[in-house]
């Protein structure tokens, strides 16, 4: 076994770093999605150390084609997105978007530019897909050993969001594993067992995204499992696949449908989950265990893939394909007055209470406030169509012309957020680096064989999360947007263009090597080190004020752009009574954002305590400019009128509790 490794890394150099790339997504899978940026950029200076050292050492192709105008876009766009740092309202915000992007611009570099060889690509993806199926089984094992009150922390209004903190992203990191698996349990050079155990684990993976109750995950399962059978090669063999997993979600639905109603009905759901649990084990070893018979019967009589087992598989399979329409038709009643109660939820500001009245919510129509996220982010496209309004820079417009009462930082669409944020610009360098790797991945799966496979299966993972992230705020989870990358690197790098070379050897790639490398570097190194030393303010500060305000000052230095240490300050200054260093600090971090909704509330309450009535009222005018539709200036400049003074606590407990009642 270890002489069958070495050989696979032997003719395939860039395999152990692919082994490493893919670790750092296991354990953001296990950690909040690695959606704090404290979880994600240690991860990106490892990243840039993998691909320099490959590259040194002879592992990185010299790259052509597609593949080469895919990689270009990917790192041009993280470009853009920091150059924007010069016309966004919050510059901080557009610097941690520049890195993200750039992490997506070095998984994909990582896994198309390095040099792997169909067996080792193969290899890669199936550990890949194995560990997070374990790790899959590790979390549903902890779900059902937590008591009742972690167990309602990790399913707050009865839908699942542990471990990525996020309803929606929780389930989308499974079934971008699910998905490859599930396509290659069709691929016989991998042998029965490794067929088997990738059955076994997508049914797990499944049942496990279930328990959220998202229904953008269901849509955009449903779309990229038809497109899954119908785009790519052996459509009927994906078809009998994408079935034998089904099969076993099936079975395993009756015992989650209870989990997801005792849940939601805020009742004691425990010990369904234990039943859910061992259902769920024993449908994916029962898949398991028929897709590695059928595998081994499939070894000793090849005659099963052609004749008449062929035309009575196709029958069978054009029936199940009817009788399922039919199902759904009978279940869903008159599709036409369901696309309008979609749209009518969709659309309506009432959304919310629509969806209430149904009895499933996953049969629910499309009710939240995204059309209204989405009105405002075409306005803000429309304001500024060149460059965009900088990377991550929503929340400030969508505070000025948002007309819920939630404050989303993000557009919710991919296609959306590069439109608003970075304009025609950015969008078109996105859209040209992303057909370019369609186009590549194409021609890797035209291929046929086990790279065509591998191809495809990866594909599959990457068009999922451009389905579902289109109507949901995906890029932002560090975990989702480099499994995509990752997964589409596989791809295009399985189309085989260019051939291994020692670029450090190249004088001009030399030079520019180290440059680009430290610089790449200290761009994730800095919010990272400030966003570690607020988080340690943030802790200590209770027992040390002192020592809390020197971690902040470190972080400010960092970070020099980002207003988040003056902020914690200002509230900790403010918590304590310190209503001077509290007016400085927050005077500072406007001075950084001038639109800082939160400053300018509190030092409209320190005014108001300290009798400046008429600054504070002008204060509370501005916020109100700020956020037309948070009721909070407005009821602070009723109280000044009427005689009262809202004081500095009660402002900050109101601007939590609007924070906390959104999602």
């Amino acid at each position: 076994m270890v002489g069958r490794l070495r050989e696979l890394a032997g003719g395939s150099p860039g395999l152990p770093a692919g082994l490493v790339g893919l670790g750092l997504l296991i354990a953001w899978a296990a950690a909040e999605g690695g959606y704090p940026v404290t979880h994600w950029a240690a991860g990106g200076i490892l990243l840039v150390a993998l691909i320099a050292a490959g590259a040194a050492l002879g592992a990185a192709r010299s790259l052509e084609g597609f593949a080469r105008i895919g990689v270009l876009c990917l790192f041009a766009y993280a470009a853009w997105s920091f150059l924007s740092i010069l016309w966004a309202k919050e510059p901080g915000a557009a610097f941690e978007g520049g890195d993200r992007a750039l992490l997506y611009a070095l998984y994909f570099a990582l896994f198309c530019w390095f040099a792997l060889r169909p067996r080792a690509a193969a290899l890669l993806l199936v550990a890949f897909l194995l560990a997070l199926g374990g790790l899959a089984l590790a979390v549903f094992c902890e779900l059902a050993s937590m008591g009742r009150g972690a167990l309602a922390g990790a399913f707050p209004g009865g839908r699942l969001v542990y471990p990525a903190g996020y309803v929606n992203a929780a389930p989308a990191q499974w079934t971008m594993a699910a998905l490859p698996a599930t396509l290659l349990v069709k691929e016989r050079r991998l042998g029965a067992p490794v067929r088997g155990l990738l059955g076994g684990v997508a049914v797990l993976l499944l049942a496990l995204s279930y328990l959220s109750l998202s229904r953008g995950w269901l849509v955009a399962l449903a779309i990229t499992a038809v497109l899954m059978v119908v785009t790519l090669p052996g459509r009927l063999a994906s078809f009998w696949s994408a079935f034998a997993v089904g099969a076993g979600f099936a079975v395993d639905l009756p015992f989650l449908l209870k989990v997801s109603d005792r849940a939601e009905a805020g009742l004691a759901f425990h010990h369904q989950l234990e039943i859910a649990l061992a259902a769920t084990v024993a449908s994916a070893a029962l898949v398991g265990a028929a897709v590695a018979a059928f595998a081994v019967l499939q070894r000793r009589r090849p005659s099963l893939a052609g004749g008449r087992p062929r035309r009575f598989a196709l029958g069978g399979a054009l029936a199940l394909v009817l009788a399922g329409v039919g199902l759904g038709l009978a279940a869903v009643g008159n599709p036409i007055s369901k696309v309008e109660h979609a749209w009518n939820t969709f659309t309506s500001p009432k959304g919310y209470e629509a969806n209430s009245r149904d009895t499933n919510r996953l049969l629910a129509g499309f009710g939240s406030n995204r059309y209204d996220f989405y009105r405002v982010a075409f306005h803000q496209f429309l304001d500024h169509p060149l460059t965009g309004d900088g990377s991550e820079n929503f929340l400030y417009a969508y505070l000025r012309e948002g007309r819920s009462g939630e404050t989303p930082r993000y557009p919710h669409s991919l296609e959306l957020r590069a439109l608003s944020e970075t304009g025609v610009v950015g969008a078109l360098i996105g859209l040209v680096g992303l057909v370019a790797a369609l186009l590549a991945a194409g021609r890797a799966i035209a291929a046929r064989g086990l790279s065509g496979s591998v191809a495809a299966a990866a594909l599959a993972g990457f068009v999922y999360w451009l389905i579902q992230g289109s109507f949901d705020w995906f890029w932002e989870y560090a975990v989702l947007g480099g499994m995509a990358f990752s997964l589409l690197g596989v791809a295009v790098g399985l189309a085989g263009e260019g051939e291994p070379r020692r670029l450090a050897r190249q004088r001009l790639v030399r030079l520019m090597l180290p440059v680009a490398g430290l610089a790449a570097a200290a761009g994730f190194a800095l919010p990272w080190l400030s966003g570690l030393a607020i988080e340690a303010a943030a802790k200590s500060y209770p027992q040390d004020l002192k020592v809390a305000y020197s971690r902040l000052e470190l972080a400010a230095a960092l970070d020099p752009l980002s207003a988040q240490p003056a902020l914690l300050a200002g509230t900790i200054a403010a918590r304590s009574g310190e209503l001077r260093r509290a007016e400085r600090r927050f005077s500072e971090a406007l001075s950084l954002y001038p639109e800082e909704l939160y400053a300018t509330l509190e030092l409209a309450g320190i005014a108001a305590e300290r009798g400046q009535v008429q600054r504070a009222e002008r204060l509370l005018q501005r916020a109100h400019r700020l956020d037309r539709v948070g009721e909070l200036p407005l009821v602070a400049l009723r109280s000044l009128e009427e005689g009262r003074i809202l004081t500095v606590t009660e402002i900050e407990k109101a601007i939590r509790q609007r924070a906390s009642s959104f999602e």
